[in-house]
């Protein structure tokens, strides 16, 4: 449940950048692989919380972003695999005191817009006299 406070953010900031007048089309999101947030939940949430806001019928569209880690011994970054099975090393050199630098993101990269369609309305006929 812990998505739906992540998609609320996001559709915020989506909603705020929004030029007046424009509906949005797609929300274009980052996610790291560290994180543990499921697409398919924020796909769920997102389209719970865009109901009625000019993002109701908008595209969530997840990239996953690979978790990497920097080693200070060899000055290397490496891509972490996935899952873990100990303690996180530098894939170079095997040095055990790695930094964590991606994969623990989610980050709102672009949103698509369009213009509102103005609703279609039925044409009443007046008949004249």
């Amino acid at each position: 449940m812990h998505e739906l406070p992540i998609i609320e953010r996001v559709l915020d900031l989506a909603l705020a950048a929004a030029p007046p007048g424009e509906r949005i089309v797609a929300v274009k999101l980052r996610v790291g692989t560290l994180c543990d947030a499921e697409p398919q939940w924020l796909e769920r949430y997102f389209r719970v919380a865009a109901r009625g806001s000019v993002a109701e019928e908008a595209r969530l569209e997840i990239t996953r972003e690979e978790a990497l880690v920097y080693c200070p011994s060899c000055g290397k970054d490496s891509i972490l695999v996935l899952p873990l099975s100990g303690p996180l090393v530098c894939s170079f050199c095997g040095y055990d005191h790695v930094t964590v630098v991606a994969g623990m993101e989610y980050q709102l990269e672009s949103i698509e817009v369009a213009p509102v369609q103005a609703p279609v309305r039925n044409a009443a006929r007046v008949k004249g006299p």
